[in-house]
């Protein structure tokens, strides 16, 4: 099944993708702005906060799918704003785990394999979401 197939199939046209589009970007600028006011009040209290708020924003998202577009453009901003939280939390404190010598290094093999966590990710995802889901 086309990407295209299954994106018509849940009644989403392109104009509601250009509105998806033009609210998902400029929303980008509130999680890094939280993650930097909320880092201060302790790393791992943020951290508990933002990976609980990726799991409800999973679990709706999961659940909004086939419901509207409205509910699953909100459902998207909410996993969005704590998964690019999480992302900024990481991108702060990997720094602080390495030695002086090896953090640059460490930093990069640390991104690159995130960069290609996410390929694999994207492949099982639409995998699992046409097999198992639908």
């Amino acid at each position: 099944m086309s990407t295209k197939i299954f994106i018509t199939s849940l009644g989403i046209t392109i104009t509601n993708t250009k509105w998806y589009t033009f609210f998902v970007h400029p929303a980008q600028l509130t999680e890094y702005l939280s993650v930097s006011l909320l880092i201060k009040s302790g790393v791992e209290k943020t951290f508990t906060t933002y990976f609980s708020g990726v799991a409800l924003g999973s679990f709706l998202l999961l659940k909004s799918i086939k419901i509207f577009f409205y509910l699953l453009l909100f459902t998207i901003l909410i996993l969005l704003f704590f998964i690019l939280g999480v992302w900024g939390l990481v991108h702060a404190y990997t720094p602080e785990l390495f030695p002086t010598l090896l953090c640059g290094t460490a930093n990069g093999i640390t991104w690159a394999t995130v960069r290609i966590s996410n390929i694999i990710a994207s492949y099982f995802t639409g995998y699992l979401l046409i097999n198992i889901y639908f």
